[in-house]
C-alpha cells in the first residue's frame, strides 16, 4: 500500500466537521500543484467544495496525489493527528457517515464482528441457517480464524439464543449481523 500524506499535508487540504462529517477542500498552496495552471484549475474547480463522492461500496473516497483514499481515515488523521492503527468501523453501518462519534478504530478481526447480515442470509439471523437434509436449524460462529458448531436445533429461536449467547462470549459487537 503506498504511504499515506503526512498529517500537515491533510491539513493543508481539508477542513473536517466532526459533528457533520463532512469535508471540504480548503484553498491549497501553490507549492502542492506542478504548474501555475493547474493550481488555478483546481482551485476554480475544487476548493470550498465537498470533497470525495461516494464509492460502489457506499463509502466517500477522496482523490488527491493520483490515489483514492477514504474519507472516513482522513477524517479520523485530521481528529486525532495520527492514521488509525487498524481499521475505521462506522459503529451504525452507515459507510457515508463519517461523523467522530460513528468511527471507532479497531482491529481487522474487532471489525468483522460488527458486519451487516449477509444478502443470503435466508433465516434473518447471522450464523442460522437451515440444513436441508437434518430437517434443522443449525447455529455457528467464527473465533479465532475457526468456524465454530454450536449445535442442531428443532425450532429457530433456540438456535438464534445460542447464537447470540456465543456472540456475547466471544466479543461481537452488538450491531453485529443488522439488516
Amino acid at each position: 500500500m503506498a504511504k499515506e500524506p503526512s498529517i500537515e499535508f491533510l491539513r493543508e487540504c481539508f477542513s473536517y466537521n466532526p459533528e457533520t462529517g463532512v469535508i471540504i477542500w480548503l484553498p491549497r498552496p501553490r507549492i502542492h500543484f506542478a504548474t501555475e495552471r493547474v493550481f488555478k484549475t483546481w482551485h476554480s474547480r475544487f476548493c470550498g467544495k465537498l470533497a470525495g463522492g461516494v464509492n460502489s461500496n457506499g463509502y466517500i473516497e477522496i482523490g488527491m496525489q493520483g490515489r483514492l483514499m477514504k474519507a472516513h481515515r482522513i477524517a479520523w488523521a485530521l481528529s486525532y493527528g495520527e492514521y488509525p492503527s487498524g481499521d475505521i468501523d462506522h459503529i451504525n453501518g452507515v459507510r457515508d457517515d463519517n461523523r467522530l462519534v460513528n468511527l471507532r478504530d479497531v482491529s481487522r478481526r474487532g471489525n468483522s464482528r460488527n458486519a451487516a447480515r449477509h444478502r443470503n442470509n435466508n433465516s434473518g439471523i447471522s450464523g442460522v441457517y437451515w440444513h436441508i437434509r437434518d430437517n434443522r436449524w443449525v447455529a455457528a460462529i467464527n473465533f479465532a480464524g475457526m468456524q465454530r458448531h454450536l449445535g442442531y436445533y428443532p425450532c429457530l429461536i433456540d438456535a438464534a439464543a445460542a447464537r447470540k449467547s456465543a456472540e456475547l462470549k466471544y466479543g461481537y459487537h452488538e450491531n453485529h449481523g443488522r439488516a
